[in-house]
């Protein structure tokens, strides 16, 4: 993603001296990527511009860090609608839920009961401990704890995976999540050592975007939302579920691995909430 936004850099630009940065060039390249550049024969979106516009702010700060320029620039980015989180509702959850389970017992394809066992798998793992779709395709059943009640997120250079920040944390094991576990590697092959396994030892697939791909069409089958089904479906629904119920903001900041407290409250839907505090007390007429 870096490389690319230098790439629209110097196409717009050509390559030049650093010290000859200056604002007319971040309003130019606005500019460019505004009116020049498509993807998929669409313009760029503004949050796609705004997105280049930060890969070239970081690029930028380490070189006035590095005291290859002599000004700290703080790029301009343009306004971006501001629109309200939407999530999967804890009721589509549950649809999903029960649509995974009623499948397995009907599913005679053996490559298609590993699919959804792995989804099966996922899903209790997404929905009870927040972690990213990263994490989850990265998984080791070493890394699960039952005795202690804790999932210990570790590197993967396999499936080169760090976790975010460099993050190592040990997130703990509901009561829902440890019951699923239990049984699910007690029955285990003895081959397996991904969580998401294909059954002899290997990740269940080769890139994590098919894991996605896969979650994505289970939930077409069950008419949900359009939505990530693990960014935006479980894990963003579950942290909006917990801010809207009265769980500390903070305490779900540290489950859901979020740098800061900023971060999280923007999963807390106060717009929709307030507006159907609002609503709800409308005079019947």
């Amino acid at each position: 993603n870096y490389r690319g936004a230098i790439t629209y850099y110097f196409n717009c630009f050509n390559d030049h001296p650093l010290k000859t940065f200056d604002r007319e060039k971040n309003i130019e390249f606005y500019d460019y990527l505004a009116t020049k550049v498509e993807y998929r024969n669409k313009p760029l979106s503004r949050e796609t511009q705004n997105t280049l516009m930060r890969y070239l702010q970081t690029f930028l700060t380490w070189c006035y860090d590095n005291e290859m320029i002599d000004k700290k620039f703080k790029l301009k980015r343009i306004a971006v609608p501001k629109r309200d989180i939407e999530t999967f509702s804890i009721k589509n959850l549950q649809t999903l839920k029960l649509h995974i389970a009623k499948r397995l017992k009907i599913e005679q394809r053996p490559r298609e009961i590993i699919n959804l066992k792995n989804m099966q798998r996922a899903f209790y793992m997404a929905s009870n401990s927040l972690l990213r779709l990263g994490a989850l395709d990265a998984m080791l059943i070493s890394w699960i704890d039952l005795e202690d009640r804790i999932i210990r997120v570790r590197s993967n250079e396999e499936r080169n995976f760090e976790n975010k920040k460099l993050k190592q944390p040990n997130k703990p094991i509901n009561q829902q999540l440890y019951d699923f576990l239990e049984q699910d590697l007690s029955s285990r092959n003895p081959k397996e050592i991904y969580f998401l396994d294909n059954g002899y030892g290997q990740p269940w697939y080769s890139d994590k975007s098919d894991v996605s791909s896969y979650a994505t069409k289970l939930c077409k089958e069950c008419n949900l939302p359009k939505l990530k089904p693990f960014h935006w479906g479980m894990r963003g629904t579950m942290i909006t579920w917990l801010l809207n119920n009265g769980a500390k903001v903070t305490d779900v900041q540290q489950l859901a691995d979020h740098d800061s407290v900023e971060t999280t409250m923007k999963y807390f839907n106060s717009r929709t909430v307030q507006q159907k505090n609002a609503v709800d007390t409308l005079p019947k007429i």
